[in-house]
């Protein structure tokens, strides 16, 4: 847990200084140019949050380290904890009861579930029955929504028409200072309700204080 933490709190901060950059050079940058940049910039902090929560599934599998030093112990020994197997009970999160024992064989990356959706992730750790499930529920049930924000941000980049911009802006106008967005990217660049924060530094904001909860003491 100690290592994941570590590796995404590297890559939050990369990313931020990627933020900052590309927000300097906003005059300088053409519509087109600065709009695919951000756009980019938000898939791959979704990817990096995506990385981060099926690692925490694995290593609360597997055992690890904590923050401050307490061992998480692995699933019981019966437990198959090889990637096709997590990856498998994931993916079965509704069915876990009905999962077969040679249900893995043949399981294939592609059909893992959306690990870095919120609701997506409460199911899967009630489903793989880790000795810091408690904890995990805790950590990624703790209110903290911005991040599915940005997943339909993202998505709506990747399927841009005239319904998933105006269902995303319908939505979002609830949560940041906006009356209407001409365009997925331009969310990543409104301002979060009540506060001059970007969304894309909240969002990070929220990964970082999300994974600190997931890796401390049980």
């Amino acid at each position: 847990m100690k290592k994941i933490y570590q590796a995404l709190i590297s890559r939050c901060a990369v990313h931020e200084t990627r933020i900052d950059e590309l927000r300097s050079l906003r005059p300088s940058l053409d519509n087109w140019t600065f709009d695919r940049l951000t756009e980019s910039l938000m898939s791959d902090i979704w990817q990096t949050w995506c990385l981060y929560c099926r690692n925490v599934a694995h290593t609360s599998c597997r055992g690890g380290e904590c923050l401050d030093g307490a061992i998480i112990a692995k699933r019981n020994s019966s437990n198959d904890n090889t990637w096709k197997r997590i990856g498998y009970e994931a993916k079965s999160r509704k069915n876990i009861g009905s999962a077969k024992i040679n249900g893995h064989h043949g399981f294939l990356m592609r059909y893992e579930p959306t690990w870095g959706d919120l609701n997506v992730m409460l199911d899967i750790i009630q489903a793989i029955g880790t000795v810091n499930q408690n904890q995990l529920l805790t950590a990624f049930g703790m209110g903290l929504t911005s991040i599915n924000h940005l997943q339909k941000a993202r998505n709506a980049c990747a399927h841009k028409n005239v319904e998933t911009i105006s269902e995303l802006s319908n939505e979002m106008v609830l949560h940041y200072s906006i009356s209407h967005l001409k365009k997925p990217s331009d969310l990543a660049w409104s301002f979060l309700r009540g506060s001059n924060t970007f969304a894309f530094y909240n969002w990070l904001f929220e990964m970082r204080t999300i994974a600190m909860h997931a890796s401390s003491k049980l």
